[in-house]
């Protein structure tokens, strides 16, 4: 299998709400990756009151 064909990478991010772990899934989602941010028992995932879309 080529590179070109390889699925993209995929990351699980714990504390994917806000700071570090929100900055972490944007960046990842940013270059590619497939991402799965995680944050707990919080139901979704918001920002300043929005949805996240990933």
């Amino acid at each position: 299998m080529a590179v070109e064909d390889a699925a993209p990478p995929v990351a699980v991010v714990t504390g994917a709400n806000r700071g570090i772990g929100y900055e972490v899934v944007r960046r990842l989602a940013g270059r590619g990756h497939r991402v799965v941010p995680d944050d707990g028992p919080s139901g979704g995932f918001f920002r300043d009151g929005e949805p996240v879309p990933w």
